[in-house]
């Protein structure tokens, strides 16, 4: 499995920096580190890979308003661009909006990779990556995995 982190390419390219400090989770992020079995059927394969991607990126996301959640979520599900309506959001929402900021800009940070990284390992053997259509279709349907599939999304069209 070839993952790539397009949530580091959008996290960055905002440029916004707050000096707030921002709540920390205190859940790890776990996936189970196993060999992906032999003969599992392919769509089960998919949702299991989909299901740990999202897995990473709520538990990263901890603390992120609902109303933020919902316009990242909107703008996966609309094709509008990601950066566009975070930071619309942000400003209409600014006290908020800098917590939110802040947990997104840390997105980008170990604890995430560390994750995504063991959901790699986990399906080294398969030749799925976070760009192939298929799996991109899974993260579309569960709802659980809006905010990965505006991410993923976003990252792709740059």
């Amino acid at each position: 499995m070839k993952i790539f982190f397009p949530i580091v390419i959008f996290v960055f390219s905002t440029g916004l920096t707050f000096g707030q400090e921002v709540p920390q989770t205190s859940e790890e992020m776990t996936i189970v580190e196993s060999e992906v079995e032999s003969g599992v059927p392919e769509d089960e394969v998919y949702e299991n890979v989909a299901n740990d991607m999202c897995a990473c990126f709520n538990t990263a996301a901890e603390g992120i308003s609902d109303g933020m959640r919902k316009v990242i979520e909107d703008a996966g599900k609309s094709g509008t661009s990601l950066r566009e309506v975070v930071m619309g959001h942000a400003s209409a929402n600014p006290e908020q909006g800098e917590i939110d900021m802040g947990i997104i800009s840390n997105m980008g940070g170990d604890e995430l990779m560390s994750c995504m990284a063991k959901v790699q390992s986990k399906y080294k053997d398969t030749d799925i990556d976070s760009s192939d259509e298929v799996l991109m279709e899974f993260l579309q349907k569960v709802d659980a995995c809006g905010l990965t599939y505006a991410f993923l999304l976003e990252g792709l069209r740059q």
